[in-house]
């Protein structure tokens, strides 16, 4: 059973605050009365994680569950009307880990009446914002209505030989370590977090995951003393398949084979040229392209979110086409695994109680959708479709959690390379580009900008040889992007990682196919971006 405890603690003060009602006296003698609409409490405990930091066998870093420690905990109230518009203030702090009656109250009591007072003076601020404005509404929050909900999930365990795991690790250094490689760094983090969320709606819900994440890169030095890594990474939320010292021996072999071809590539130069990318590039370039601009907050006009008042990208384009009409994209933080893979994006319910829903961003190359809280559904006037997230307890906005591209127009690897070659012709280019594997990206969507970094390039000439270049990384601006793109292969890549934003990191996965994009901006890593060494004096 979930901590009744916490809950209790909970229920008692969420009632406290939502029957709060305070009249103030203003300088005139007429009185105004203060009360929360909404109110929530979530609280979050991650005090059960293993994490292991290495570097060439020897420990940096390690942590393993150790006794109590501070419970995370985020408290928001609202105050106004939903509908009509209001203010809202969050407060995010610690409770002890015990849960000692005296020094949680004590911290309940300060955090409640500073959020209580807070919101009311942002309610206030707000009102005083739309004097002599014609843009009211754009003022205030609003905030959708939603299904109460009552769920509790089965509690899980993590219990884990994280020494095995480095003793493991410690051998795999020294059997990968050969002559070229300069370092050979693993990190190493599972988790469980449990989460209780309880509003005054009625909800009430607790839920809790396990994660792990893997990493192993691997550093060389080039002929200009460049520090050059290649790197590979294994997530999952089953804790027993976590991979095995043979398998991680495996890869460590390929990574490093790989890092010496890298070594003795040219640096590419930057230009625009025809190029393919494989699907974990796709669909990296469609988080950043695409997701992040249909992240519904980053459109409102109220300027809360950006000083510019909002992203443009593709506000108010709902039922335009604004990519080829063979592609869709969807988010859906429902779906657990495909085809089994699990997939790091999924939840049940997002940070506001709401279950998370699958999301039809595009199709047939047409926006259809946003992703939504319900603060942005209220300005929206629509439903939340339970995509508010946030890292521990945070606020929350709407972010994304699977996004999967699919394509009604595929072809074969060896087709979209005649393409490449025919378009390179077309254009009277020597080459073009064969773009593998990503280490993720980022975006400025106010500005229309992305970057994405493959880890491996090649020139794909005119008569077919193939060549590995370096240096490079992704980068234009979207709208330009998504409709260069003109064919799809069958092969899907998958992709897991996190995605850091206002609401700091959570986690996602991309799925997609491999494209031929016509026209690809790629531009050389400037020389200052490169770690550097010295020349050994010491043996």
């Amino acid at each position: 059973m979930a901590d009744s405890k916490i809950f209790r603690i909970m229920e008692r003060y969420l009632e406290q605050l939502r029957e709060s009602k305070i009249k103030v006296k203003r300088p005139n003698n007429t009185k105004i009365g203060y009360s929360p609409f909404f109110c929530s409490m979530s609280v979050i405990d991650d005090s059960i994680s293993h994490i292991l930091e290495m570097e060439n066998g020897g420990v940096y870093f390690l942590k393993e569950p150790l006794g109590y420690t501070p419970l995370k905990a985020r408290l928001e109230i609202r105050m106004g009307h939903p509908i009509e518009g209001g203010g809202i203030q969050s407060e995010s702090f610690k409770l002890p880990g015990n849960l000692e009656p005296l020094a949680s109250n004590i911290v309940l009591k300060d955090v409640g009446n500073a959020t209580f007072w807070q919101c009311a003076e942002d309610l206030e601020s707000r009102f005083a914002q739309t004097l002599g404005r014609t843009k009211k509404r754009e003022q205030y929050v609003f905030f959708a209505d939603a299904k109460k909900v009552e769920y509790t999930e089965k509690e899980k365990n993590l219990e884990f030989d994280l020494k095995k795991l480095e003793s493991d690790l410690a051998k795999a250094s020294l059997e990968i370590n050969n002559r070229i490689i300069k370092d050979i760094n693993f990190d190493f983090d599972a988790s469980l977090t449990k989460r209780y969320y309880l509003n005054s709606e009625g909800t009430r819900i607790f839920t809790n995951f396990i994660d792990y994440f893997l990493s192993m890169e691997i550093t060389a030095v080039d002929g200009q003393k460049r520090v050059i890594p290649h790197s590979f990474r294994w997530v999952g939320n089953d804790i027993t398949k976590i991979p095995s010292i043979t398998e991680i021996i495996k890869k460590g072999k390929q990574i490093t084979h790989e890092l010496s071809e890298i070594l003795k590539a040219p640096i590419q130069n930057s230009g625009a040229f025809p190029a393919i990318l494989d699907g974990e590039n796709v669909g990296v370039l469609f988080h950043e392209v695409m997701g992040h601009a249909l992240e519904a907050h980053r459109m409102k006009d109220d300027e809360e979110w950006f000083s510019e008042g909002g992203v443009t990208l593709f506000k108010d384009r709902l039922g335009e086409k604004i990519a080829p009409n063979f592609l869709h994209v969807e988010d859906n933080p429902a779906l657990e695994n495909w085809n089994g893979n699990p997939l790091f994006g999924h939840y049940k319910f997002d940070e506001e109680g709401v279950a998370g829903k699958k999301v039809k961003l595009l199709e047939n190359g047409v926006l259809k959708e946003y992703m939504h809280s319900r603060e942005t559904a209220g300005y929206f006037k629509t439903n939340s479709n339970g995509h508010a997230r946030a890292e521990l307890n945070s606020d929350p906005c709407p972010r994304m959690s699977n996004i999967i591209v699919t394509s009604s127009k595929t072809v074969s690897k060896e087709k979209l390379k005649k393409e490449l070659i025919a378009e390179c012709e077309k254009k009277g280019l020597k080459y073009g580009l064969l773009l593998v594997g990503t280490e993720g990206g980022l975006t400025l969507p106010e500005e229309s900008h992305y970057n994405t970094y493959p880890k491996r390039a090649f020139r794909v000439y005119t008569n077919g040889k193939i060549q590995e270049v370096r240096g490079v990384f992704i980068t234009g601006e979207p709208n330009q992007t998504l409709m260069h793109i003109d064919l799809t292969d069958g092969n899907y890549g998958v992709f897991h990682g996190f995605c850091g934003a206002e609401s700091g990191k959570v986690s996602g996965t991309e799925i997609a196919p491999g494209a031929f994009v016509k026209s690809l901006s790629v531009s050389r890593i400037p020389e200052r971006n490169y770690p550097h060494t010295y020349a050994p004096v010491l043996k």
